[in-house]
């Protein structure tokens, strides 16, 4: 598995694997390096077809996966170094590392975090053309679903006078009705 203890005093990204439903004894986001890693997980008897995975969070703070790897030839050692990772995981993937040229841009806005949509979304509205460039699967950063921690700023409930603005209220407000829409089945935005 490739994780990476992210605080490495007390590790908070402490997580397991369950595979078909029965856990396995190594506990990873535990090691001594605080940079992306492998960690070796153990040997498993797995039978011939599918296999359920799953990631159990032993902290509540969200362990941190890049990878996994499952293979018979235990002698195999995935690369550390970042640009043969990259090879090697295009290898296994079938996926290209090759470059791709996607045009020219007024604003490029590397990061998909609050303040890398509200710049991007700032930037599109001008008539910019604007590319927002995104690593995680989904955007928000630390506001994002992967790690659930709210955007809230003065909207706390200890002031309940207190909003966001401007996007940050804007955002929300889609958000809300989205919600709605598919938990109510209502389009009353």
């Amino acid at each position: 598995m490739r994780t990476r203890n992210w605080l490495k005093s007390h590790s908070p990204g402490s997580f397991k694997i369950s595979l078909n439903g029965r856990d396995a004894e190594k506990v990873f986001g535990q090691a001594d390096f605080e940079k992306w890693g492998w960690e070796d997980g153990g040997v498993f008897n797995l039978k011939k077809g599918s296999t359920e995975i799953r990631l159990k969070d032993l902290t509540g703070w969200y362990g941190r996966v890049d990878a996994l790897i499952f293979t018979k030839d235990t002698a195999y050692i995935p690369p550390t170094e970042l640009a043969a990772y990259k090879k090697e995981l295009a290898r296994l993937t079938g996926s290209s590392t090759a470059v791709e040229n996607i045009g020219e841009f007024d604003v490029i806005v590397v990061g998909a975090g609050v303040a890398g949509i509200n710049a991007a979304i700032s930037s599109a509205r001008t008539g910019a053309k604007t590319a927002l460039i995104q690593d995680r699967p989904m955007i928000g950063g630390n506001n994002s679903l992967e790690l659930g921690v709210v955007v809230s700023g003065p909207a706390n409930p200890g002031k309940p006078n207190m909003r966001e603005s401007g996007l940050n209220q804007e955002i929300g407000r889609i958000r809300a009705c989205i919600k709605n829409i598919f938990q109510n089945y209502s389009s009353n935005c």
